[in-house]
């Protein structure tokens, strides 16, 4: 009956853990490299919302369509665009192709302090999933 219990526990506080993962609130947007080796490029990119935005996840080279590329984030999830360039714009869970949100419209978040091996950059978020 203890092992049970344990184990009902166990498996409850799982499943929590992974509804927080799957709750995750993902921002959409764009790095624009302004020095280093990168200098001039500018790539779409995806994080969590919660987390540094300058430890972003590539997901298409601006001016690619970012639609249907699949990228992982640091949730362990993996997702793709669908919609691109319509009011259904939204993010899909690509493990199961299910839906995860539409997109809202969000350029309040700028960070223009980010650096990394191949030169500082700026992160300008769009979209906000979640």
């Amino acid at each position: 009956m203890q092992i049970m219990k344990f184990t009902s526990t166990v498996l409850a506080l799982a499943a929590l853990a992974l509804t927080k993962q799957a709750l995750a609130e993902i921002a959409f947007g764009t790095a624009t490299f302004t020095s280093g080796s990168a200098a001039g490029s500018e790539y779409d990119v995806a994080w969590i919302y919660s987390e540094d935005a300058c430890s972003w996840t590539w997901v298409a080279n601006t001016g690619n369509n970012p639609c249907g590329t699949h990228f992982t984030l640091n949730n362990d999830y993996t997702y793709y665009l669908g919609g691109c360039g319509t009011s259904s714009f939204a993010l899909y869970n690509a493990n199961s192709n299910t839906l995860n949100s539409f997109a809202t419209t969000d350029g309040s978040y700028s960070d223009s302090a980010c650096v990394s091996a191949d030169g500082h950059f700026t992160i300008q978020q769009q979209y906000t999933f979640g």
